[in-house]
């Protein structure tokens, strides 16, 4: 992975995913972003990732080569937020929006960091790693993507290599979950108010972003042998 494409890739994947997710005050007090900034001045996101892959390609790049990938600052970028809005908006995303690598996960098991050692953002990996912070530009996207892509080049000369991406599944697999599978009651969810004519499809794609393990959609029945309007996910 060269640091041009890291840095592009970063940004497109910070950009998108703050600007359309809901705007808490902690976003606003960072990064100045209001949904009135949004509304007024954002581009819609299909124009968004178009511009993008055209951006890519024009710098001779081709992304859908298996050295181009995404590096995100956490899991939410893709999987809660540009996945779920492109479903919801129908919009088909270019292959390569179904890999990555997870910044804060690869920096963890590089760097053993304890289980307590909080690191939920990227100013946490940078003091973790005692580098010097951004200060150089105001702008908070351009300063946070400059911090990630330094974090990245210290992974990189410290003998980390970016070889193990995380997939994000395009549509639920079909299987069977016998009566002796382990389920953890922890990654469980009752669906409730569903269409009841939904397939396990329709509620798999609810969850787009969410990897649902293989028949991992269990439509209800009432006592009649209908479909109730939940399913066990």
């Amino acid at each position: 992975l060269t640091p041009t494409t890291l840095f592009m890739a970063m940004s497109m994947s910070t950009y998108i995913s703050r600007t359309i997710s809901s705007s808490s005050e902690q976003l606003v007090e960072e990064s100045a972003l209001t949904e009135e900034l949004v509304k007024n001045a954002g581009q819609p996101l299909e124009v968004a990732i178009r511009q993008f892959d055209n951006f890519v390609r024009s710098l001779q790049i081709d992304p859908q080569s298996p050295m181009f990938r995404f590096v995100t600052d956490g899991q939410l970028p893709l999987r809660q937020c540009i996945h779920p809005e492109a479903c919801s908006k129908d919009l088909e995303l270019p292959s390569y929006y179904f890999m990555f690598h997870d910044l804060r996960k690869d920096f963890r098991a590089f760097y053993n960091a304890p289980d307590e050692q909080d690191l939920n953002s990227v100013i946490d990996l940078v003091n973790y790693l005692g580098m010097p912070i951004d200060r150089n530009n105001s702008e908070f996207y351009v300063k946070e993507t400059k911090d990630m892509v330094n974090i990245v080049q210290r992974l990189i000369a410290d003998g980390h290599c970016f070889s193990t991406p995380e997939t994000i599944d395009a549509r639920l697999e079909p299987g069977i979950c016998l009566k002796d599978d382990e389920v953890d009651n922890n990654c469980v969810v009752r669906a409730r108010g569903l269409p009841w004519q939904s397939s396990d499809q329709d509620v798999a794609k609810f969850f787009r972003g969410l990897n649902i393990t293989k028949g991992g959609v269990a439509l209800c029945l009432s006592v009649h042998g209908r479909r109730n309007g939940e399913a066990l996910v």
